[in-house]
């Protein structure tokens, strides 16, 4: 016999509390994009499908990458631009291949809270804080 798992009161309990509603419903918005965006997953198999920007910079605890269509994957390269540390790096560089203009597809600091929101725009030469973004069209 198969059992089913039932949540405990503790869990169902911590589920209610708004904070972790907040995390909650940020995982979900980050599984929905996830799974809409073919460049995210389309090329797990093919090293094509995934190209550093930038690795090297540990002392920042910021890192950058693009996610690439390839074959018959819809979408534009995904560029993804991480900081793993609560310091807004507000002016921070990093370099794309494609110039024109980029918009945030997913902003962790402005789900966070309004009033802790940074926000940016990225360019050809990005200055945003974490985020992913894609090319605007």
């Amino acid at each position: 016999m198969v059992g089913v798992a039932r949540p405990r009161g503790d869990q169902v309990a911590a589920a209610a509390d708004p904070a972790h509603a907040g995390l909650r419903d940020c995982v979900r918005e980050l599984n929905q994009m996830y799974a809409g965006k073919p460049q995210f997953y389309g090329s797990d198999c093919d090293h094509a499908g995934f190209r550093w920007i930038d690795s090297n910079s540990a002392d920042d605890s910021v890192w950058a990458f693009q996610r690439l269509p390839i074959g018959g994957d819809p979408g534009a390269p995904i560029t993804c631009l991480f900081n793993a540390t609560p310091v807004p790096r507000n002016g921070y560089r990093i370099g794309v291949r494609d110039q024109g203009t980029y918009r945030k597809i997913f902003d962790s600091d402005a789900r966070a809270s309004a009033a802790r929101a940074t926000t940016a725009s990225m360019t050809s030469a990005p200055t945003a804080p974490a985020c992913t973004a894609i090319p605007a069209r």
